[in-house]
């Protein structure tokens, strides 16, 4: 028996040591490159290698405590700090966070003035505006991201003021995420499915998107509910009243950051045990932090409306179903009713507890990804999040196959010209529905052999 225990331990260290070298390795290469954009098949390359031992981590998890909180949030943090201080390469969206925040912090409403007519006006820099990305429409970004936009900007380093608040944020997600994973009474070496994973080291540190925050505001209210209970006993009925609320009030901030985590919500509530507070909450923090943008945001929902009826890009669905139809809104109505069932069918299995609540989040998140007209890759973010919980090869084969949209932007810096190929969003679909069929496959085979 003490061997047995000696030469597990062996095992562990040099699980732990070996994996943590070769990412390290790995980001070091990334992070030696000069343009991202300009090499990307060598990123694709890298960023394959590196999932793909996240992914042997993941599966020797089961039996080795490979990696301890502390281990992962160490290395985390490292993998960030290659990545923060360089300029944004792959998204120009932070230069658009950083005059909505500096706009705030100079007393302007952010929806009132498109940032070309600000600069007509004489409100912004030339300077920015020009780095600005459709300076004809008015920030679509929600309250709350506005915030913390004004906080990442009030930090006095431009846009790097920002990308340090949000990879800070980050951070905490990954202390989060392995707390939550503790409670389910699941390893917590799973953590670095998200903590070491190129997607938000690369989106959330490298490009400075704003999903760490709406993911942070997430999280939070899934830790709130983890002391909820249904019990008649006044002190515990007490604690889940309060859980409600926190849940209700962060579920809201976070749909205000991004409007994506709005699928989440449902979800949530289901949890609650206290469900009118989680509403109640929910629409006073949502109406506290909208009021003082009034009358203004209208300008932000048209530029949604825009954003809506117009964008699209690495989805396969929309492509298909625009070629049949010939209709882009068509194309939107089909696969918004392909989400809602698929909604609607997880909610459920969440409802009769078929599957834990974290698996329906994940699994309307994939479907979220695989049936938005528009999927660029930090949306992936939001699957990624619930992957520790649900360590499945077919989210592992999509949270790589994020990375293959940045063949648009490769593109367009070395020629000008934006392109979004068909072959990119079906290499998606394929990746993603071959690696599940392949789990299906095995799982029926394990059964097989256990009858």
């Amino acid at each position: 028996m003490g061997m047995e225990i000696s030469r597990l331990a062996i095992n562990e260290k040099i699980a732990r040591y070996a994996l943590t070298a070769g990412v390290v390795s790995l980001y070091c290469l990334v992070a030696s490159m000069d343009s991202l954009a300009a090499s990307l098949p060598m990123l694709l390359a890298v960023c394959a290698a590196i999932v793909v031992m996240l992914a042997v981590a993941a599966f020797l998890s089961r039996n080795l405590p490979i990696f301890s909180t502390n281990w992962v949030v160490l290395f985390a943090v490292v993998f960030r700090l290659l990545f923060v201080m360089r300029p944004p390469e792959l998204s120009d969206d932070i230069f658009r966070y950083l005059l909505d925040g500096l706009n705030l912090l100079n007393g302007l409403n952010p929806y009132q003035y498109p940032p070309a007519e600000a600069s007509r006006l004489g409100l912004a820099s030339e300077n920015l505006i020009g780095l600005v990305n459709h300076p004809e429409l008015a920030s679509i970004y929600p309250p709350v991201a506005q915030l913390f936009f004004a906080l990442g900007a009030g930090l006095g380093l431009g846009i790097y003021g920002i990308k340090l608040l949000f990879a800070g944020i980050d951070i905490v997600n990954c202390l989060l995420i392995s707390d939550l994973l503790h409670r389910k009474k699941l390893p917590r070496s799973l953590c670095v499915l998200y903590a070491w994973h190129p997607l938000p080291v690369i989106e959330i540190a490298g490009s400075g998107h704003l999903e760490a925050v709406a993911i942070f505001l997430l999280l939070l209210g899934m830790k709130a509910l983890q002391n909820n209970h249904s019990t008649s006993s006044n002190r515990l009925a007490s604690i889940a009243t309060i859980a409600g609320s926190i849940a209700g009030s962060m579920t809201a901030a976070s749909a205000l950051t991004k409007l994506v985590p709005m699928i989440f919500a449902p979800f949530l509530l289901l949890k609650s045990s206290d469900k009118k507070t989680f509403v109640v909450a929910g629409i006073a923090a949502a109406i506290l932090v909208t009021v003082p943008f009034l009358p203004f945001i209208a300008n932000g929902l048209h530029t949604l409306r825009v954003y809506a009826a117009n964008w699209e890009f690495a989805s396969l669905g929309f492509k298909l179903l625009h070629s049949a139809t010939n209709s882009g809104n068509i194309s939107r109505i089909v696969l918004a009713g392909l989400f809602c069932a698929c909604f609607a069918f997880f909610f459920r299995q969440a409802a009769q507890k078929t599957i834990s609540t974290e698996k329906a989040m994940y699994l309307t998140a994939v479907s979220f990804a695989l049936l938005s007209p528009t999927l660029h890759p930090w949306y992936n973010l939001y699957f990624l999040v619930f992957l520790p919980f649900c360590p499945k090869p077919s989210g592992i084969v999509l949270s790589f196959a994020a990375f293959l949209p940045y063949y648009a932007v490769m593109v367009c810096k070395l020629s000008g010209v934006w392109s979004d190929p068909v072959w990119i969003s079906a290499t998606i679909w394929a990746g993603f529905w071959a690696a599940l069929l392949l789990e299906v496959f095995f799982v029926k085979q394990y059964l097989a052999k256990t009858d």
